[in-house]
């Protein structure tokens, strides 16, 4: 509805069908918060599209125009909703450990085998061992924290900086307005999706292969909404 700028002036004149929606937001004592474009073209004015009633807009506040979703030449709109709940994190830290296993193997090539492990007791040959070994594995390794996604765990490391990426290219063409960062912005998101897709297809592959069946129902499971029967 072109008519209706917002924030609404309500000295203004609409046409019928926005005079429609005029009436029930004052009927139903709704409140929209959206005050700013919500749509973004190259050589088009910025238009308003998207819109956030509500009755209570105390239970809602900060809220942010972000880079589009995915394809969409619309803003992403983000708000806090005042609520009592525990949020579960998308997102999960995890570290791994990683072993240097040449230095590793030249430090243990140090060592005098032959006199450390004579003693006749296997049990004490084996602890002799494993204090040697020990040390070696600590020195020469490293421990990696990387973000995975708990809910999509193709999503790794580098498929994030991907989408914090885009949305970057985002707000450089909304700072610049300019024809070659809406090209390049436009073109990205393609190249991330094609990415995402092509790294799930893997994922879910790598499943497949494994011939593991409880690993793969339990994959199907998650995916859908109703039970899953073995044939």
């Amino acid at each position: 509805m072109p008519d209706i700028a917002w924030p609404l002036n309500m000295s203004q004149h609409f046409s019928p069908s926005s005079q429609l929606l005029i009436d029930l937001l004052v009927n139903s004592n709704l409140s929209q918060l959206v005050n700013e474009p919500t749509r973004y073209r190259l050589n088009q004015r910025p238009s308003t599209l998207d819109l956030i009633l509500t009755s209570d807009n105390t239970s809602l506040a900060n809220l942010n125009y972000l880079n589009p979703f995915g394809k969409s030449d619309h803003v992403t709109l983000k708000l806090d909703l005042q609520l009592c709940f525990v949020a579960r994190s998308k997102t999960v830290t995890l570290q791994k450990k990683i072993v240097d296993f040449k230095k590793a193997d030249e430090y243990l090539c140090t060592v005098d085998w032959a006199n450390l492990l004579n003693q006749p007791s296997v049990d004490t040959n084996w602890e002799s061992f494993k204090t040697h070994l020990k040390p070696a594995t600590d020195k020469y390794s490293y421990t990696i924290t990387y973000k995975a996604s708990s809910s999509k765990p193709w999503i790794d490391n580098k498929i994030l900086k991907l989408i914090k990426k885009k949305r970057s290219l985002w707000r450089t063409f909304k700072r610049t307005d300019k024809e070659d960062d809406y090209k390049v912005h436009r073109a990205f998101p393609n190249r991330v999706s094609s990415i995402i897709k092509d790294i799930k297809h893997k994922y879910e592959k790598n499943i497949a292969d494994q011939k593991n069946p409880k690993k793969f129902y339990s994959y199907i499971c998650n995916k859908l909404s109703g039970p899953v029967r073995k044939p």
